[in-house]
């Protein structure tokens, strides 16, 4: 359990250091939101690719079928809001409100695949909506009320998305 434990903090301290750089060089980009979209769906494209034939290369990469389609769009999704919300609205913004999606996501397992949560998960969750809000409020009166939106909509989008394998990866 150790070990899972931290190969989970270690992850999650790489995603949160490559998402933070990620949204600077969006910002610094000067290119439209659709290319930008486009060539970050490309490349990430390939370093799974290249990912999935150095580690698994007996393994078929692509599975056609409605839990990858799903998975598939939820991303994309997700993508271009994270994109829109970076160019519109604060990057703080954003990052705090993506940083809502573990939460969203136990909601959204509870919802549909009928997982049972903790208390203190749901403690947690009720503290980080109040933080959500708390961000949110100040875009209701500065005009960037469309940006927090999108990003509210990355995470319900890579949320629902995360969901999804885990329905998928179960195979029920």
């Amino acid at each position: 359990m150790h070990n899972e434990y931290l190969k989970g903090a270690l992850l999650t301290a790489l995603g949160v250091t490559i998402l933070s750089f990620d949204a600077l060089l969006i910002r610094l980009i000067d290119a439209h939101s659709f290319g930008l979209i486009f060539w970050r769906g490309s490349l990430l494209s390939l370093v799974v690719y290249i990912w999935c034939k150095t580690y698994r290369p007996a393994d078929r990469i692509l599975q056609f079928d409605t839990a990858m389609l799903r998975s598939a769009i939820l991303f994309a999704i997700s993508s271009f809001s994270f994109v829109t919300a970076i160019k519109i609205t604060s990057v703080a913004n954003v990052l705090v409100i993506i940083s809502a999606t573990p939460m969203v996501s136990a909601v959204l397992a509870h919802i549909f695949l009928k997982e049972k949560s903790p208390p203190v998960t749901w403690i947690a969750i009720l503290i980080c909506m109040g933080g959500i809000v708390w961000v949110l409020k100040d875009g209701w009166h500065s005009g960037k009320m469309l940006g927090d939106m999108f990003a509210v909509l990355c995470c319900l989008g890579i949320s629902a998305k995360f969901v999804n394998d885990r329905y998928a990866r179960s195979g029920t």
